[in-house]
């Protein structure tokens, strides 16, 4: 019902004007905070998601440090992970692949990225692409952000 009300007031949005636009940001954003609200209220869900989280945590760290990388330990829904070279070339090369994680040099850590956790094919597709780019070298990848395809 939400999303037929939502759809219907997004009808009339006309990108050149910025009140119609910004209208359909907070209709947006409502529409966001009440999926997030139904889902806080689906203990299913919310099991199946901190179990996943729980497995993929451990397999990601795992994987990550046999390929020589270190990975502080976490209890949240991302890796920290200390890549041990430029981490926005890194990112840069990983995006490429279709691969998206975060450098974290504005936080004052530019060797690391943060890596959101996924679902097992997601994490795959990115330890698959770590391990095309790093060929098994801990710091793959690093070279200075001219010289990245």
């Amino acid at each position: 019902m939400l999303a037929r009300l939502v759809t219907s007031m997004l009808v009339g949005v006309r990108p050149s004007d910025p009140v119609s636009l910004g209208v359909a940001s907070l209709l947006l954003l409502l529409t966001a905070l009440a999926a997030a609200l139904a889902a806080l209220d689906d203990q299913v869900h919310i099991q199946r998601v901190v179990e996943n989280n729980a497995i993929q945590s451990r397999d990601l760290t795992r994987a990550l440090e046999t390929l020589g990388y270190r990975v502080v330990p976490t209890s949240a829904n991302f890796l920290f992970c200390d890549a041990g070279g430029d981490a926005t070339a890194f990112a840069k090369r990983l995006h490429h692949e279709g691969v998206a994680v975060r450098p974290l040099g504005a936080w004052g850590a530019p060797n690391s990225i943060r890596v959101t956790i996924g679902t097992p094919e997601q994490n795959q597709a990115f330890l698959s692409a770590v391990r095309q780019l790093g060929s098994g070298n801990p710091t793959p990848g690093f070279e200075s952000s001219s010289s990245a395809p």
